[in-house]
This record gives C-alpha cells, sequence and structure tokens, in this order.
C-alpha cells in the first residue's frame, strides 16, 4: 500500500507546489505592470503641471499685464493668469491640480 500510496501522494504534492509557485509568479508580474502604469500616469501628470506652470509664468506678462487671481473651480486652490490669457483662451490648466478646466466656468467672458 505504501508503494503505491507514497509515490501518487509526491506526485500530487509536487503539482501543488508547482501550481502555487506559478500563481505567486504571476502576481508579481501583475503588480509590476500595474506599478509601471501608475508611474507612467504620474509623468504625464507632471508633466501637465510643468505646463501649467509655465503658461502661468511667462516673464513678458510681469511687466505688462494685470494678474487676476481666483480659486481653482476643481480643487479650491488660489490661482492667478493674466486678462489676456483668460480672454484669449477657452481651456486653462491649474498648476496646483494639473487639471484643465474651462474659462466660461469660472468668467462670464
Amino acid at each position: 500500500m505504501a508503494i503505491i500510496c507514497g509515490p501518487i501522494l509526491a506526485w500530487i504534492s509536487s503539482l501543488l507546489i508547482y501550481g502555487f509557485g506559478q500563481a505567486v509568479d504571476d502576481l508579481n508580474f501583475i503588480a509590476g505592470e500595474i506599478q509601471s502604469k501608475n508611474q507612467n500616469k504620474q509623468s504625464v501628470k507632471e508633466k501637465k503641471r510643468i505646463k501649467a506652470i509655465a503658461t502661468k509664468l511667462k516673464t513678458e506678462d510681469f511687466d505688462q499685464e494685470c494678474y487676476v487671481d481666483f480659486a481653482c473651480p476643481l480643487c479650491g486652490e488660489a490661482i492667478s493668469y493674466t486678462e489676456e490669457q483668460i480672454k484669449s483662451n477657452k481651456v486653462l490648466s491649474c498648476p496646483e491640480c494639473c487639471e484643465e478646466f474651462y474659462v466660461k466656468d469660472v468668467f462670464s467672458v
């Protein structure tokens, strides 16, 4: 009896151990994929933030234009744009939350 049952139990246990090892490898792969997607989303968001700051801080606007301070309609943070930027753009980006919003939602231009 032990001669027949021993190899069968060893074979079954090796299949179970292999299956658990494969499951761990697959979970590690999935976790890596999720992490890389999150990093890509963060880099896109950072690029939007840099673009919004660059739009906000044009040096030629400091001497010539008046800035309008207002709260971002999405995050509520205080932001500033020149009157010219507000009148010439339909969409602006908030440098705090990196989201775009329509000028008409904030001002009646």
